[in-house]
């Protein structure tokens, strides 16, 4: 009996710093992955992102210039492919491509 894995998420990230989920390996145009991972992986290691009903990147706001949110951006995708459960949206797509 083949191993049973379970469904990855991804956490992807607007220009103005919103953070967003979607099941399944991709993101919508415009928008730049964080990573990806289980749900409650995802749901766990992002707790510290909330800003109120959503998920921001941390030192993003309307008046941070572009390549500070870019920079800002980075930074939440390094340390959170480093966290149980979680892997670079690259490690996704393999996972997802090749089984």
């Amino acid at each position: 009996m083949a191993r049973q894995k379970t469904a990855l998420w991804t956490a992807y990230a607007s220009v103005t710093g919103a953070i967003s989920f979607q099941e399944g390996v991709g993101f919508p145009s415009g928008m730049l992955p964080v990573c990806c991972g289980e749900r409650e992986a995802l749901k766990g290691a992002f707790a510290d992102c909330r800003n109120g009903d959503g998920f921001a990147v941390p030192g993003v706001s309307e008046r941070t210039a572009e390549m500070h949110r870019y920079e800002a951006l980075e930074r939440l995708r390094v340390r959170m492919v480093g966290r149980e459960g979680l892997m670079s949206y690259y490690s996704g797509m393999n996972r997802r491509d090749l089984g």
